[in-house]
């Protein structure tokens, strides 16, 4: 694929016009019920990056028409500064090029390269990834072991 092909192939592969997926995760196209592809996944990363930076989606509503409502129509609201999350400019680069609304422009449309080449990765070694040991491997007691899970109480 070359250019702009490529892209309509990443963008607009699937013609499935059901509404299926997480509310919180889904893209905009798929909400909107049009061609979707491939950047749905990259749109769905950059929720959980948010999420995982903020503890809270970047699209909210108290029923999901105004979910749906809020990721059609609304821009990503940041953080302030007095909310004491200390938000890395690439971070908010990256999420804001995955959370870009229309598909073809969304960081990711012209392939994976693109999200592997985003400043936010520099220090990450992309061809010895999956040879890289983690630092803590959980010490499960079976399937259904949940010990790591922080047991809040409210």
């Amino acid at each position: 694929y070359e250019g702009s092909d490529m892209k309509d192939h990443f963008c607009k592969e699937f013609n499935d016009k059901q509404i299926c997926g997480t509310p919180h995760y889904l893209a905009p196209e798929v909400i909107l019920r049009q061609s979707y592809g491939k950047t749905v996944d990259w749109w769905s990363m950059g929720i959980i990056l948010y999420e995982f930076l903020t503890s809270i989606a970047p699209f909210n509503g108290n029923t999901p028409e105004d979910l749906f409502d809020s990721v059609i129509n609304d821009e990503i609201c940041w953080p302030e500064a007095e909310d004491d999350i200390d938000f890395p400019e690439d971070a908010k680069n990256l999420i804001s090029g995955l959370l870009t609304h229309d598909p073809l422009h969304r960081l990711g449309a012209g392939g994976a390269g693109e999200i592997k080449e985003n400043y936010f990765f520099l220090c990450l070694d992309w061809d010895n990834l999956l040879r890289t040991k983690a630092e803590f491997i959980p010490q499960l007691d079976g399937p259904d072991d949940t010990s790591y899970f922080d047991t809040r109480s409210g």
